[in-house]
């Protein structure tokens, strides 16, 4: 445990510190020094079963023999792995291959075209892989505009010369007059016709994508969260089509034109003719969204892709970064869907490509859109390195032996993995929403959990309840797994997140240890189903909970149900609250505690590290009725406690805390609509302190208030009206305030001295 500490505390240290306490609060900072197989080996010797698998980049395993062996005989050889400027013979010898098996791969296929074959241009990631393939989209498409924009403006001008020489008069368009300025305008037009494209491309992606987190490759990743902080590093213009409306591609190709004219002359009518070309340069898909939920695209979908192809021409990138080498049975995904009759112009691949030794991608472009100038504009000093190259080949060898041996285990484990989580979900139906993916590439979705208590609620709607299980898991069984990185990262405030839970082990597994992980994950399950918030997350606030009662827990009833407030209002407001004792956390969030023993210092520890990562969450609606006016009142509930959001942190830290409450005033004012605004939030207990008043929050979209500053306002307009209903002045009246050392007694004294004739003071016994 000391060498795990030390291990954690280097690297919150040096590398990655929020990384680093994200993993400390969810109890996954496990260190790792040894890996063989299906298993990743702690500093005590203990061995975890790893269903992670580098997010899909060892399929074979951790360090699997026959390519450890390659590695080493290659560094045995001394083979040149820097020879910039040569030819590359491991690099042709890969390439070969990856065209040999595409073909192989379509051909094995009905409907496949005639295979034109793939120039291959090796990267260093995935995300370089992308952005190869967008950048050779960008400038094939840039060279075409540039040609028609260049061939138009000579077109202008020779009409130009030929008018003029002709001499006479002619009908411009427009009622102009004046040739010179007819052609200056024109070509002023056109070439903003073509700077929009060269300024702003279109590239059409998948709602829900993820494809990398270079500039380019970012913009087309559909997660907010990634692309907000980097948008402007980027002119690609990103449009995103729902999976289940894809006929909204070709509808995209034609909004986003540019439009170009040249003149010709009819008798004496000058006529302007149109030549219109897309701003759009590539549809980037991946056959199953991975960071999106291991969503499998439909073939009805695939289908309609494939017209949609035909019809615009518009080229396809195929992203089999993570669902290609093997993962999901061949080593090209898309080949084993409706998409086979095509041969796209881009594929992509990385991950398992290096056979979980090397890091090495590949972009292959369809030869007969090549650009040939391409292939010296982009380079890279470790892409086409020999060592890579010759691990990837040799992995390529090895996932096709024996007639494909490895590819038909990795669906014959899949099929038996997939089929033991959906008899979890007949059993746990409301827990488990879907079962989804092919070969060793899974997902398990859960629900939002609506009857469960509220932080099950939260959990479920906020996606952190795959990483809570992925957490017990490895705590109890030695079980390692993961959710998509997206659901680590907070979202648009309010707006739900998926609970997915990631399983990409190697082909290495065994059905036994499938039927392990069956066991751990049908224990955990069960302990939700018992609404006990405690078996789940003891273990992080430093509890062992016992075998007995991790397998046969007690059920704990629904102390704080979801219930939605129905029926007319008149007005609606937002409060923002927090627990303002670790007591009232346990009682609102954890009841199940109250049913262990539980240390009040160790949860708070856990709490204001785990806290940082949670987001604001609407919690009650009550109503208030009075006078025959209904008001609607929204609790909005920032998990930080008061000792958190008073200690002297950082400034990043305090920008945070900022931020989340600022993120509470925003799911309060998103709970009003059209006909019923939120009219105003305030800030409750020590929200209104940790934002200086309030003064750190935008409430240009609707007013907020303090506690205080609000309660003050209504009691001198009420003091100001009960004054005029009976007819006193002010000026003349005496006036008391009780308890005028306090915050609003001091407030009140303060103007009311301006307005009175005589101001008494009362506050405690012993105050001055």
């Amino acid at each position: 445990m000391q060498t795990r500490h030390i291990r954690w505390n280097q690297y919150h240290k040096n590398c990655k510190p929020k990384l680093a306490e994200l993993l400390h609060g969810l109890g996954i900072d496990q260190s790792f020094v040894e890996a063989r197989g299906s298993y990743l080996y702690d500093e005590q010797g203990n061995a975890h079963l790893d269903l992670v698998g580098g997010f899909g980049a060892a399929l074979l395993g951790h360090n699997p023999p026959v390519l450890r062996e390659a590695l080493i005989d290659a560094l045995s050889a001394g083979i040149p792995v820097h020879a910039q400027g040569s030819v590359r013979g491991e690099a042709a010898k890969l390439a070969e291959r990856l065209n040999r098996i595409v073909e192989a791969e379509r051909d094995a296929q009905e409907g496949g075209d005639d295979a034109h074959g793939y120039y291959v241009n090796f990267t260093n990631s995935g995300a370089e892989s992308v952005e190869a393939a967008i950048k050779h989209a960008y400038k094939v498409h840039f060279d075409k505009m540039r040609r028609d924009y260049e061939r138009l403006t000579r077109v202008l001008n020779d009409f130009y010369y030929r008018v003029e020489a002709l001499g006479g008069d002619i009908e411009l368009p427009g009622e102009r007059s004046d040739l010179n300025k007819f052609r200056d305008d024109l070509d002023e037009y056109n070439l903003a016709q073509f700077e929009a494209f060269q300024n702003r491309p279109v590239v059409i992606a998948l709602k829900g994508s993820f494809h990398g987190k270079t500039t380019s490759s970012l913009k087309v990743t559909f997660n907010k969260t990634y692309r907000e902080a980097f948008e402007g590093l980027s002119s690609v213009q990103p449009l995103f089509v729902d999976m289940n409306t894809p006929e909204r591609i070709g509808e995209l190709v034609e909004e986003h034109r540019s439009e170009f004219y040249y003149p010709v002359l009819e008798g004496k009518r000058v006529v302007l003719r149109p030549v219109r070309v897309t701003r759009a340069i590539a549809f980037i898909l991946e056959p199953i969204l991975g960071e999106g939920g291991i969503r499998v695209v439909p073939d009805a979908v695939m289908e309609e892709l494939v017209r949609q192809r035909k019809a615009t021409g518009l080229p396809f990138i195929i992203d089999e970064i993570q669902t290609g080498c093997g993962r999901t049975g061949s080593v090209f995904a898309f080949t084993r869907t409706p998409l086979k009759s095509l041969e796209p112009d881009y594929i992509v691949l990385s991950k398992a490509l290096g056979g979980g030794l090397v890091k090495i991608g590949a972009t292959l472009v369809r030869r007969d859109c090549y650009d040939h100038d391409f292939g010296i504009l982009h380079t890279s000093t470790f892409g086409e390195d020999e060592l890579s190259c010759r691990v990837a080949d040799a992995f390529l060898q090895q996932i096709c032996a024996g007639d494909r041996q490895p590819l038909k285990q990795v669906v014959e484990l899949g099929d038996y993995f997939k089929r033991r989580m959906e008899s979890l979900q007949q059993r746990h139906p409301r827990l488990i929403r879907e079962v989804r993916g092919r070969g060793l590439m899974l997902g398990l979705e859960f629900t939002p959990l609506a009857g469960s208590s509220p932080f099950f609620r939260a959990a479920g709607r906020q996606g952190v309840l795959s990483l809570l299980i992925a957490s017990y898991l490895l705590r109890y069984h030695r079980i390692r797994a993961l959710a998509p990185l997206s659901t680590m990262l907070k979202g648009n405030p309010g707006k739900k997140r998926l609970s997915v839970l990631r399983i990409q082990p190697p082909l290495t597994i065994t059905r036994d240890e499938i039927d392990r992980v069956t066991d751990a994950l049908a224990e955990v399950l069960n302990i939700i189903e018992c609404n006990n918030e405690y078996c789940l997350v003891a273990h992080l606030s430093g509890h062992r909970v016992g075998e007995d009662e991790r397998r046969e827990p007690r059920r704990i009833p629904v102390a704080w149900p979801l219930r939605e407030a129905e029926g007319h209002i008149d007005a609606r407001v937002g409060f923002v609250v927090h627990p303002t004792r670790i007591e009232h956390l346990v009682e609102y969030y954890f009841p199940s505690f109250e049913h262990y023993g539980w240390n009040r210092e160790s949860l708070s520890d856990w709490w204001h590290v785990i806290a940082r990562f949670l987001e604001p969450v609407h919690t009650f609606t009550n109503r208030i009725d009075s006078r025959q006016f209904v008001l609607e009142n929204n609790l909005v509930f920032v998990p930080y406690l008061p000792e958190y959001l008073t200690a002297n942190h950082p400034r990043y830290r305090r920008q945070e805390i900022e931020d989340t409450i600022q993120d509470a005033v925003t799911i309060a004012k998103e709970l009003g609509d059209d006909n019923i605004p939120t009219a105003m939030v305030g800030l409750g207990a020590y929200t209104s302190i940790a934002t200086r008043n309030a003064q750190t929050l935008n409430d240009y979209e609707v007013p907020v208030t303090t506690g205080n500053a609000y309660t003050a306002a209504l009691v001198i307009l009420g003091i100001d009206r009960a004054a005029s209903e009976r007819g006193l002045g002010l000026e003349q009246a005496e006036a008391a305030v009780v308890g005028a050392s306090g915050n609003i007694g001091l407030v009140l004294a303060q103007i009311l001295v301006q307005h009175v004739g005589r101001l008494t003071l009362i506050g405690r016994p012993g105050e001055q």
